[in-house]
């Protein structure tokens, strides 16, 4: 995990709590931006993402299985979905994140093929 930026972190008036992250994870290949919340808005997550949001922090070794690539605001970030799982790794890692080579940084756009 390279960084985490907690967008916003509120308790609503209703007493629940919401909560979204940027987390800019990566291995040796590149790194790319994890994007999640815990509320009920356009991407949904399972209530235990709230307990994985917990594993997000600077330096961690984590396992991450299913996400989603996204592209919005041509941009590509990953998310946890209903099907995605953030794990704390046995283990820490043995590598440096490449951070020169953040796919989140890159400008996309969708072209027509014909």
């Amino acid at each position: 995990m390279l960084n985490v930026t907690f967008v916003f972190d509120r308790i609503t008036a209703d007493g629940t709590r919401h909560r979204q992250v940027h987390a800019q994870i990566g291995d040796e290949t590149g790194c790319i931006i994890v994007w999640g919340h815990n509320g009920k808005r356009m991407f949904v997550f399972r209530s235990e993402f709230s307990e994985q949001i917990e594993l997000l922090t600077e330096g961690e070794s984590l396992i991450v299985r299913n996400l989603q690539v996204r592209l919005h605001n041509d941009r590509l970030f990953v998310e946890v979905n209903r099907w995605g799982l953030i794990e704390r790794s046995p283990e820490p890692f043995e590598f440096e994140p490449l951070a020169s080579k953040d796919w989140s940084a890159i400008e996309w756009e969708y072209k027509d093929l014909e």
